[in-house]
This record gives structure tokens, sequence and C-alpha cells, in this order.
């Protein structure tokens, strides 16, 4: 874990926990410690079951020894060892930066961390329905990324996804010869049924940021109807730098970028499928992302893979979009379009896009 991931996950620890040399200055007293693991075991009230971290870690180590040893270093400002930051790492998995499975339109149980998701659960199913998984066909289908309703056929994505299956020239948007694309707005955890809607055509690309709109079928191959778009938020978020957000999208196996072991503890080897990923806000920034160097990009730090390139990030207060995922590295800092920046872009006109 580099100097900068570990940064990041001591972090998270203390926006969940409040700080940890609170915690730590009486670890060696067990009942201390027992109240870290109450705090770690326990799920948001309503939730339907509870959210565990595991008692022992392989080899036998038990995982609350090590999470004790691990703070008490933190503490006192001395180095971690490579096993103890793997326990904070799961802390943070299961409790700080969770990716929670979709199913049927809902979300499983969030961590007590995350008790404003239980809050906020029926505000949020009214989001799931409109992000779609981007598939597009050469010899067999394959998830490129993901996409959002945002008009009455008109889906947001990142140019960079469209690029797999499209190409511009002069302007104009064209098919790769022989490919064929669609969005998926099914493709949930355990789910054998599809919602699969063709791209017709794309309609343009931005100027500056790693943005597309797509057109896509009214009526899916099942013959569905399309889930109503997503409102875009007007203004900038209540809390730029800390406000809660989260993405929805279809994270990717993604090892050359990832630690193996890392994406292991949150992903649990489960990919491809519809999650809701809650993190924080973390200010706009400048810099070379993806040629909009004097364009303000939106960080935050929910827990992405490269399959969810082109998800919405939504501001949990107001339950609208706020930006559009491109990028990132786990552990690091993630990127994205800040849609309302965007409010009055030319790019837009036509559309009917919903700002509000």
């Amino acid at each position: 874990m580099s100097s900068q991931h570990l940064e990041h996950t001591l972090r998270i620890l203390e926006e969940s926990f409040g700080p940890l040399s609170r915690d730590v200055e009486s670890l060696t007293d067990e009942r201390a410690l027992m109240d870290i693991a109450q705090r770690l075991d326990t799920t948001a009230p309503g939730a339907r079951t509870r959210t565990r971290m595991p008692r022992r870690l392989g080899g036998g180590t038990d995982f609350f020894t090590t999470l004790r040893s691990a703070l008490q270093k933190q503490a006192q400002k001395e180095p971690i060892l490579p096993h103890e930051a793997v326990v904070l790492e799961a802390v943070v998995a299961k409790v700080g930066r969770p990716a929670l499975l979709v199913e049927q339109d809902d979300f499983e149980p969030a961590p007590n961390t995350w008790a404003i998701l239980e809050y906020k659960r029926e505000e949020i199913r009214r989001v799931l329905p409109s992000v779609g998984r981007i598939e597009f066909t050469l010899d067999s289908l394959r998830h490129i990324g993901t996409g959002f309703l945002v008009g009455e056929d008109i889906i947001m994505t990142n140019r960079h996804v469209v690029q797999y299956f499209a190409r511009e020239a002069d302007g104009e948007w064209s098919f790769i010869p022989f490919t064929a694309a669609q969005i998926d707005f099914d493709e949930e955890y355990k789910s054998e049924q599809a919602d699969e809607f063709r791209i017709l055509n794309v309609l343009g690309s931005h100027p500056h940021y790693d943005l597309a709109l797509v057109q896509i079928k009214p009526v899916s191959n099942q013959g569905n109807a399309l889930p109503a778009p997503l409102s875009l938020k007007g203004a900038g978020p209540d809390a730029l730098d800390g406000g809660e957000a989260y993405v929805v999208g279809y994270p990717a196996k993604d090892e050359a970028r990832n630690d193996p072991e890392v994406l292991q503890q949150i992903f649990a080897d489960i990919y491809d499928c519809k999650r809701l990923q809650p993190g924080r806000l973390r200010g706009l920034h400048r810099g070379d992302f993806t040629g909009a160097s004097d364009k303000d990009i939106l960080f935050h730090d929910c827990s992405t893979l490269g399959g969810n390139s082109g998800a919405c990030l939504v501001e949990v207060a107001s339950s609208r979009v706020i930006g559009l995922h491109f990028g990132g590295l786990y552990g690091q800092n993630n990127y994205a379009v800040p849609l309302w920046q965007l409010a009055e872009d030319s790019f837009f006109k036509g559309y009917g896009l919903l700002f509000a």
C-alpha cells in the first residue's frame, strides 16, 4: 500500500469513527477494543441484515488484535506493516467505502457508517433503474462502461466509452463497421433478466470534457419502455469538499491498475453487475485530465473501477446527479465532470436535459 493510499484509508477511518487517537489511547483496555468491534459489526437502523467483519485473518491471526496494533502505531506515528494495512483496508471496504450490490432495483443493507443511505433508500431506489451497462458486440457481448438516462431517449456516458464502437470525423460520429452497441438497465446481481436498448447513434461529444450523449431506441429488445430520466442539479453541491455522494455503475475487474487483495476485500470477486458505491466529494481541482487542463474537475473517493466509466455521481442530500464519473485510481482520487457548471453549456441545447 502506497503512502498516498494509506493516507486515504486513514482519512476514511477518521471520517467514519472520529479521530483515531481518541480510540487508541486506551486500546490496552479490551472494552475499548470491543467498542470499535461493535461499531464495525453494526448495520444501519432499518437494514435487513448485519455487516460483520472477519474474526480471523489468514494463518489464524486475530482480526481485532491486528486492528489494535495498526491503530496504536498510527496514533504513535509508527510505520504500519503490510498485514496491518490490509486490516485497515478491510474496515474501509466494509464500512467506509463499500460497494453495495443492487438487486431488483434495491440495494443491500448499508453499514452503520452510511445510515443516511437507509434514510434515503426510497429516493435512491428511484435513481437505480435509470442506470445501465453499455455493451458492444464484435463476436460476443462485452461490457465497456456505464451510462444513465438524461432525456427522453438520451444516455450520457464518457467519450472514451463511445470510442469502443464509434469514431468521430469532422464533428460527425459513425459506428465502426460490423459493430453494434446497446445499454442494459438490468444486469443486477443474481439476475438472469435483461432490459437491452439498442444504441441508435452518437449525438455528439463535449469539446473539452470526457462526455458524450447517445440516442437509444425507446423500446427494449424485451418490449419494455424506458425508465424515467434522471434530474441533474443546476447548482453546485451543498458541501463541495466532504459532502456525501454515491456512484451507481458496473465496476469491472481491473487488477492491472489496482491491488488484487484490495479488490477482493471490496468486491468479493463479483464484477460487471450494478452497484451503489457511496463516498465523499473532495472538491474541485485543475490538472491535465483528458485534455481539459484549464477546466474544473470534481474529485470524489467512491470505490470505483474501470467499468464505472460513464456512471452518474449523485449528491445524497438532493438525490440529483452532480457529476459524470470518468476515471481515477482506487485509494487515491476519482474524477468526475462537474455537470452543474455545464447547465448553460451550448453543447446541451436542444436535448431536453433536466437541470433543476
